[in-house]
């Protein structure tokens, strides 16, 4: 077990210490709000537009905003108040399209050079949470949130004669309807919906000219970063930069993922959101947006919460070494380096695990967010194996710290958050 007192780190006096990597998530400006304790909620929506990003706030209010990067303004109003439901998608031009939700068939366009809105033709059905757009080729498609298993829930709209076309339904594998959190994005000229609570994270692939879904590897239930199994659920978001999906599973969890495509896809654990308080997690309203290369997060769950992710700046990194294996032990299966810590958020206590492929001096240290050295953990020789210990948060101040692993072969950083 390492000792977590900093006053009994040996490491004291002046050192020189290398700053760890800057944090991949950033918190922004907060949303605004015209209504006092009313900030983003059921309804909450948020689309990438160039460098720019548009959002409801939804909760019931027809507010509308777009954020340049540093600020954010208010917009010319929706045409109706937006709730549970509430979606937009961008066509690439000039339009943004918006569903209202609340359980009305109501479906806008918002024009961006000009800032107004128009109505456009009702969807088929009315919409409630999991409802979701997304824009590919001319056509937006429209996945119905609080469907009744085996009825219609897969639209297509198209902008040339203002007109709704009922395509193949988006499966139900777990014969439960797509609820709150379930999602929907583009990548790759396929649209992807991925399915809120069920028995797994259902995720499924459109593909437009056969009108059929093909089911994909499912979103893992967890991650490797908190160790809990996890659905989605409300707040559930999806955004697509064009070459990668990004998905939280939002009810109440802080976990984040990249989907990429391939044979059959990879999802990959990212960098878990940060965690301010116990209402600081990802809620109804949660959206992602991306733009200007980046990552965009509302929170929902009634905060103003607004965070940046930099992909370019993820700290979790896996490295799987080059190892001769000679250097390997004869009865020893492990055959991968691993790094994680559980729970993370902490409060009070959490495991440290970690497998190394190869014997070695293991050092794993304790840093500020300024880059200090607050604690090194563990200094010393180990053979091959699977570890773990016990950290302990008695001595910290609550706020965002770093582990760094290091054994001359893999180094990595995770970032933690003790609450």
């Amino acid at each position: 077990t390492g000792d977590m007192n900093p006053a009994n780190d040996k490491q004291t006096g002046s050192v020189t210490v290398e700053t760890p990597p800057p944090p991949a998530w950033t918190q922004k400006p907060n949303i605004p709000t015209q209504v006092a304790r009313k900030f983003v909620s059921s309804g909450g929506a948020l689309v990438g537009v160039g460098n720019n990003l548009y959002a409801f706030r939804g909760n019931n209010s027809n507010e509308f905003y777009k954020f340049d990067g540093s600020n954010w303004t208010l917009m010319a109003s929706a045409p109706s108040t937006v709730g549970e439901g509430g979606a937009l998608c961008y066509d690439g031009v000039n339009t943004i399209y918006a569903t209202q939700g609340n359980g009305k068939n109501a479906f806008w366009a918002y024009s961006i050079s000009t800032n107004t809105w128009s109505t456009k033709a009702n969807i088929p059905v009315t919409v409630k949470g999991g409802t979701g757009l997304a824009y590919y080729n001319g056509r937006v498609y429209l996945l119905a949130g609080g469907q009744r298993v085996n009825r219609p829930n897969f639209y297509t709209y198209n902008p040339s004669n203002n007109s709704w076309t009922q395509l193949a339904n988006a499966p139900t594998p777990d014969n439960i309807a797509y609820g709150a959190g379930s999602c929907l994005a583009e990548l790759g000229g396929k649209i992807y919906a991925l399915k809120n609570d069920g028995t797994i994270n259902y995720f499924h692939a459109y593909t437009i000219s056969s009108n059929t879904w093909t089911q994909m590897p499912s979103m893992p239930l967890v991650h490797p970063y908190l160790g809990a199994n996890n659905l989605v659920g409300d707040g559930g978001a999806m955004t697509s930069s064009g070459s990668e999906i990004y998905a939280i599973k939002g009810n109440g969890y802080n976990e984040f993922w990249k989907y990429t495509e391939g044979t059959p896809g990879t999802w990959t654990p990212l960098d878990t959101i940060p965690r301010l308080n116990s209402k600081s997690v990802p809620k109804s309203g949660a959206s992602l947006g991306y733009a200007n290369s980046k990552v965009w997060l509302i929170k929902g769950n009634n905060t103003q919460e607004f965070w940046q992710y930099d992909p370019s700046l993820g700290l979790v990194t896996m490295i799987t070494p080059t190892i001769n294996p000679a250097q390997m032990s004869q009865n020893s299966e492990i055959n991968k380096f691993s790094f994680n810590i559980a729970p993370n958020p902490i409060v009070k206590n959490a495991v440290i695990r970690y497998t190394i492929p190869q014997s070695g001096k293991v050092t794993i240290k304790l840093y500020s967010i300024t880059g200090s050295l607050i604690a090194t953990l563990k200094d010393e020789y180990q053979n091959v194996g699977t570890y773990s210990m016990t950290f302990s948060t008695k001595h910290l101040a609550k706020g965002i710290y770093f582990l760094r692993f290091d054994n001359l072969v893999n180094r990595t950083d995770l970032k933690i958050i003790i609450n």
